[in-house]
């Protein structure tokens, strides 16, 4: 396979592309899905676009501000919480005058046909076959938790866009490092970090393959490996400082220790079994398979890494494309183990939520799956001729692409197959929302779900204080004086709760509330309770 491949292999790769794109229209043809971090978004471009700046219309529910704190940003909440790239993109486009919530869904359709050639494209340089390249492309499409990922409104579909992209480029920079690949790899590492604070982890990589497999001295490689360190992370690590000044005593969230418990294993066994098999297979099996995945990329690398030039074929051996492709073999291990680290160390002291489920776990299965692929046929081409390698790695990508199979979600499972025939399901009307956007248009609102009230009725609230801090598990000590804080200040401006009955036990009921301040009930709906808060407070 020739440097001509590439461009060989594109124009099919864009065919694939073309038909991913439309496969996630038609499956969010009702709406895209909408998650609680999907409102944060849309929330944060809804006030970028009417100049409110990178702010969003709700605190959340981490947030350490005292009730008078929230409330005196009147819908201006400081964004510290989540990086800025994907909100920015979406508030770009509602300045433009889209509706944000089908500029979301166009724009990540467009970005799962974006990812899914880059993918191919990935699969042409480490396997050098145009067939593979497209199949693969084809799988990865079909793939349930690739698609349903993108058809959500979230921001890991940019982060997979720069991704791929930092990743095809990298060998480019090993190969001939100079200002303009250098600049390529450190705009597609901030760009990733600047969408999801994980993407630090493709910096990472980076600049551990720049120390060890860079054309130059150690001197240079090390030069390198610094600027595109600060190419990387000084863009984000910006952004933290300016969130830190413009809220001094913001959303930051605390450092603890919180050990990882069996949930977290069994949500991440189920989850990356979930690719390979269906879920009524036991889950011992399932831990076996996976163990005997590791085994075998851990095989297949050793014997990638030590084959040598069969006689006669030094040339095609010392091809600058077979170093390129071991090379980005090895970009993408690098990921996958500073990305699953990276988890960890999250879940281990700053998010105690964190829980390893298919939309964090989507980086890992679109990188991993076309490292194993690799490694598999490159172990096997040299040992049984690339045919048979060929063949078994076809029945690889089929097997695992199967639209039929299960994987599993948050509540429930779901296939390729079912996922297009229900698509995502269009939000049912709600009678608590209805209500709310009677009242005044200047009122004071207060809830424990304000993202659903803002994407119900665009209007900004505030969160009621927790019990406990979901992020960091930890109980709110000063849950009784803010619960004070709060009926002080909404008796004195006639403020309303939006009590949902859906709430967390983390968060106040209406007992809890009521120790602190007089609800006086206005209405009670299938869907929660409107109360204002009545004098005496």
């Amino acid at each position: 396979m020739t440097r001509s491949v590439t461009n060989d292999v594109l124009p099919y790769l864009a065919v694939v592309g073309v038909g991913a794109a439309l496969l996630c229209l038609y499956l969010t043809r009702d709406a895209p899905g909408i998650a609680p971090d999907s409102v944060v978004y849309l929330g944060t471009a809804h006030n970028l676009a009417t100049g409110h700046g990178l702010t969003t219309p709700f605190n959340l529910m981490f947030n350490p501000y005292p009730p008078g704190r929230a409330v005196s940003f009147h819908g201006d909440v400081p964004l510290t919480q989540y990086p800025p790239l994907f909100p920015v993109v979406l508030g770009v486009l509602g300045w433009l005058g889209a509706g944000l919530v089908d500029a979301a869904r166009a724009l990540n359709a467009g970005l799962f046909g974006v990812n899914i050639v880059l993918t191919g494209l990935l699969l042409a340089r480490v396997t050098r076959s145009r067939l593979l390249a497209v199949l693969g492309a084809i799988a990865f499409a079909l793939s349930a938790n690739v698609l349903i990922n993108h058809g959500l409104v979230m921001s890991e579909p940019l982060m997979l866009t720069a991704l791929l992209s930092g990743t095809l480029l990298v060998p480019w920079l090993l190969r001939d490092p100079r200002a303009a690949s250098l600049l390529a790899v450190g705009a597609c590492a901030a760009a990733a970090s600047l969408t999801r604070l994980a993407g630090v982890s493709f910096t990472v990589a980076a600049v551990v393959a720049v120390l060890s497999w860079m054309t130059g001295s150690m001197r240079s490689r090390l030069r390198f490996a610094a600027a595109l360190a600060a190419l990387g992370i000084a863009p984000v690590a910006l952004w933290a400082l300016i969130t830190r000044i413009v809220s001094p005593s913001g959303d930051v969230r605390p450092i603890g220790f919180h050990p990882p418990g069996w949930r977290q294993f069994d949500t991440a066994v189920d989850t990356a079994s979930g690719w390979l098999v269906d879920l009524a297979t036991g889950r011992p099996a399932r831990v076996v398979l996976l163990g005997v995945i590791v085994v075998v990329c851990v095989v297949a690398g050793v014997f990638v890494a030590r084959d040598r030039p069969r006689p006669g074929n030094e040339k095609d051996a010392n091809d600058a494309n077979d170093v390129d492709a071991r090379r980005l073999l090895g970009v993408l291990a690098l990921f996958v183990v500073a990305y699953l680290a990276m988890l960890l160390v999250t879940n281990v002291f700053l998010d105690a939520s964190t829980s390893l489920e298919g939309r964090l776990l989507v980086p890992i299965q679109v990188t991993g799956g076309v490292l194993v692929l690799g490694l598999l046929y490159r172990a096997l081409t040299p040992r049984t001729g690339p045919r048979v390698a060929a063949g078994v790695v076809i029945v690889v990508m089929v097997w695992s692409a199967w639209p039929t199979r299960a994987i599993v979600r948050p509540f429930g499972s779901v296939s390729t197959v079912s996922a297009l025939e229900d698509s995502f399901p269009v939000r049912a009307r709600s009678p608590l929302a209805d209500a709310v956007a009677k009242l005044p248009s200047d009122a004071l609102l207060a809830s424990n779900v304000p993202a659903n009230v803002f994407f119900d009725t665009g209007r900004d609230s505030i969160f009621l204080p927790p019990r406990q801090y979901l992020v960091a598990g930890e109980r709110n000590a000063d849950f009784a004086a803010q619960a004070d804080e709060l009926g002080r200040i909404f008796a004195k401006r006639h403020g309303y709760i939006v009590l949902y009955d859906d709430f967390s036990r983390a968060l106040p009921s209406a007992a809890d509330l009521g120790a602190h301040l007089r609800l006086v009930e206005l209405g009670r709906y299938r869907d929660g309770v409107l109360y204002r808060v009545g004098d005496g407070s």
